[in-house]
C-alpha cells in the first residue's frame, strides 16, 4: 500500500475543503513544487493532485504547474478536476502525468470515456467513486446521482478499466477515520485496484488499513496539520500489504 500525499489546488494556492464544501477551506502557503519535492526526500513515490476549479466548473486550469510537477520531481503524478474531453486527457499524459483521474465525465459520458481508455490505456486511468452514502457525486461533489458505487465499478470493469479511486465525501476533511468498513466491501470485488480517501487523521488510522489489499491511501489534511508524520506512515505501510 502506497501514502499518496495529496495536493488541491484553487486560485493557484493550496487548500484544503471540509466535505468537499467550498466556503469551508483552508489554505496553505506552500509552493506545491517545493512541498512535492520535500514529500520525495521523504520516500514519497506518487502525489494526488486535484484542480477544484477544473472539477467545479468542468475546464482543467492548472496543465502548466502539472508540466512543471513532472519535469522536476521524480515522483509519479495522478491528477483530477476537470478532465471531461480527450484534449484535457492526452495533455495531461503528454506533459507527463501517469494516471488521469475521471470523476464527472465517466457518470454523463462513458462513450468518450471508453474513447480515451482506447486512446491512451486503461492503465492510465482511474476511476473517481466519490460518494455520499454509496451514491455518487459530481462536478466538485456539488451535485448528487442516483448511480451507486458498484454501478459504476461493474460498468467500467467490463472495458478493463480497473482502478478506482473510493472517497467517503462525508468523511473528507474530518480526519475522523476512513470508511473501513467499505473499502473491505469493495475489495472483495475482482481485480480491483482500490486507492482509499477520505478521513485519515491519524498514524493509526494508517496502520488500521495496512492490512488491507489496498493500492493506497491519500492523506490531505492530516500531513499538512501535522497528525500524521508522512515518513512514519510510510514505514507503517512496509509491514503491511
Amino acid at each position: 500500500m502506497e501514502i499518496i500525499p495529496a495536493i488541491d489546488l484553487l486560485d493557484n494556492n493550496i487548500v484544503r475543503l471540509y466535505q468537499g464544501d467550498f466556503n469551508k477551506k483552508t489554505i496553505y502557503s506552500e509552493n506545491p513544487i517545493e512541498l512535492i519535492k520535500k514529500w520525495e526526500s521523504l520516500g514519497t513515490n506518487r502525489v494526488h493532485i486535484v484542480d477544484l476549479e477544473g472539477a467545479r466548473y468542468g475546464k482543467f486550469t492548472n496543465i502548466n504547474i502539472i508540466e512543471q510537477i513532472c519535469n522536476l520531481s521524480g515522483v509519479d503524478v495522478e491528477v483530477g478536476g476537470g478532465i471531461r474531453n480527450r484534449s484535457v486527457a492526452h495533455s495531461l499524459i503528454d506533459v507527463g502525468v501517469q494516471t488521469i483521474i475521471l470523476g464527472t465525465i465517466a457518470i454523463r459520458d462513458q462513450e468518450e470515456v471508453l474513447k480515451i481508455s482506447a486512446e491512451v490505456g486503461a492503465d492510465k486511468i482511474a476511476i473517481a467513486l466519490d460518494a455520499r452514502k454509496d451514491k455518487v457525486a459530481i462536478d466538485g461533489w456539488e451535485n448528487d446521482t442516483d448511480t451507486t458505487i458498484t454501478n459504476i465499478i461493474n460498468n467500467y470493469q467490463k472495458y478493463n478499466i480497473n482502478k478506482y479511486i473510493y472517497t467517503d465525501i462525508e468523511k473528507d476533511g474530518t480526519q475522523e477515520g476512513p470508511n473501513r468498513m467499505k473499502l473491505i466491501e469493495l475489495l472483495k470485488m475482482e481485480n480491483i485496484e482500490l486507492i482509499a480517501s477520505g478521513g485519515i487523521g491519524s498514524l493509526q488510522d494508517v496502520e488500521n488499513l495496512c492490512n488491507l489489499p489496498l493500492f493506497g491511501v491519500i492523506i490531505g489534511k492530516a500531513i499538512y496539520s501535522g497528525t500524521v508524520d508522512l515518513s512514519t506512515a510510510i514505514e507503517l505501510t512496509k509491514k503491511g500489504y
